[in-house]
């Protein structure tokens, strides 16, 4: 597959395209600033941190995206090292690891294409999108619990501790105790609101974008996404070792999380191709989601996309029978 060009770059100065994407980065580090005022807006602004990075990537291609992101990691380090001295500096860290790397990466393979027998452009499948998001969160949690065990006690015990001095604060006794006991399930919780934030984004950028036709690649309708059937071995694997005991659980359970995520959008992908015929389609589908989020109908989400994908395999498989 060949990386497409933005094409909206291509008549634009050398200084105007990196002011832009200069710009992208300050905006984007302004916007996670904005969770020091505490506020409801300023959570809002925050969950919005990645969108500059996704408007300049999807719009001028993954270079833009790559100096936004370069641009918000040197702030927040600095911002860091300004506020707490060198303990800080992984600030500047935390934001290139959840913001400014993934968002490049996924830029740059939704913006791959290859030409179809008929010579007409066949972009980066949804699908593949998703698992690649699936890859960068697998891969972060493995360099976490391998990292913390090499130069530390093991992530575990840094979450427990983190989680006492904040229990401590809140409660007293039994309560400390369940508090505690909750903290291997912080990775999952973790991986899962970042995979969530990093789609919300993507998905708005690029939909703005459409609005005012300054997208490269074409709109995608979620009704066609399809996961690739590599995916549903590498789930079962996760969610086996999601019943071992130690840390083997935990990795388990925040490895099946972040596969349940992909699982979650092929789910949602079934329902619009369910009701993309419906004349009150503009009616259901703000209700599922209403009732996806808010009631807790996520989980059903999610066995909808694995049924998507058996279903997959039983009609490849009674296809090749037939043959």
């Amino acid at each position: 597959m060949a990386a497409a060009r933005g094409r909206h770059g291509r008549g634009m100065s050398m200084t105007a395209y990196i002011l832009i994407a200069v710009g992208a980065g300050i905006v984007s580090v302004l916007s996670l600033l904005a969770l020091s005022f505490g506020l409801f807006e300023g959570m809002v602004f925050a969950y919005l941190t990645p969108l500059p990075l996704f408007l300049v990537g999807l719009s001028l291609g993954a270079p833009a995206a790559i100096i936004a992101g370069g641009v918000g990691t040197l702030l927040t380090s600095s911002m860091g090292t300004l506020m707490g001295g060198p303990s800080s500096v992984p600030l500047g860290l935390c934001y290139l690891i959840a913001f400014a790397a993934p968002t490049v990466l996924l830029c740059r393979q939704s913006l791959l294409w290859r030409n179809d027998a008929k010579g007409q452009p066949v972009w980066y499948p949804l699908g593949h999108l998703a698992v690649v998001l699936a890859a960068i969160m697998a891969v972060y949690v493995l360099l976490a619990f391998a990292g913390a065990a090499l130069f530390g006690d093991g992530l575990m015990p840094m979450l427990e501790a983190t989680m006492k001095d904040f229990a401590g604060a809140i409660a007293a006794g039994e309560a400390t105790e369940a508090i505690v006991g909750q903290a291997g399930f912080v990775p999952m919780a973790i991986c899962f609101s970042t995979m969530l934030m990093l789609v919300f984004n993507g998905s708005l950028a690029q939909g703005l974008l459409q609005r005012v036709n300054r997208n490269i690649r074409p709109g995608a309708d979620i009704a066609t996404l399809q996961l690739p059937l590599g995916l549903l071995p590498a789930m079962l694997v996760a969610v086996t070792l999601a019943f071992l005991p130690g840390t083997a659980g935990v990795i388990g359970k925040t490895l099946a999380a972040v596969g349940a995520v992909t699982y979650f959008l092929a789910g949602l992908g079934v329902i619009h191709a369910w009701v993309r015929n419906w004349s009150a389609r503009g009616i259901v589908l703000p209700l599922v989601y209403v009732a996806v989020f808010f009631i807790g109908l996520w989980l059903a989400v999610v066995g909808l996309g694995l049924w998507s994908q058996i279903n997959g395999l039983r009609a490849a498989s009674a296809d090749r029978k037939e043959e």
